[in-house]
């Protein structure tokens, strides 16, 4: 555990002084990695996705065991980062023009509550 730390260090200073690099789809789905870790994270996802729908035991002894793993794990990761753009185009994008268009009047009402009280 001592090499952790310079270990560390090393790569976060390997990857600072590399060049820069832009791709607009590989941040994309870099942008629906939390949400694919929350999805599948949940007890009631994870259940149902790793016991019922991939099941490792059924496949364990199998020579295709690690190929299945390899699939299953891409599979998941891109069926949960389809789920994730779905809810931020559909969910967040007009949840975040709602807000826009109340915010005037919200933060109205809060600096009136604001000057009542003090």
């Amino acid at each position: 555990m001592i090499l952790n730390i310079p270990l560390a260090v090393s790569l976060f200073l390997y990857f600072l002084t590399r060049p820069y690099f832009f791709s607009a789809m590989i941040n994309r789905i870099a942008g629906t990695v939390l949400g694919i870790y929350l999805i599948h994270d949940n007890n009631l996802m994870r259940t149902l996705i790793w016991d019922y729908i991939f099941p490792n035991l059924d496949y364990i002894h199998s020579s295709y065991y690690v190929l299945f793993y390899i699939g299953k794990v891409f599979a998941v990761f891109a069926i949960c980062s389809i789920v994730e753009l779905l809810r931020k185009r559909y969910v967040e994008r007009p949840l975040l023009a709602a807000l826009d268009r109340c915010w005037p009047s919200l933060r109205r009402a809060a600096c009136a509550v604001r000057a009542r009280r003090g």
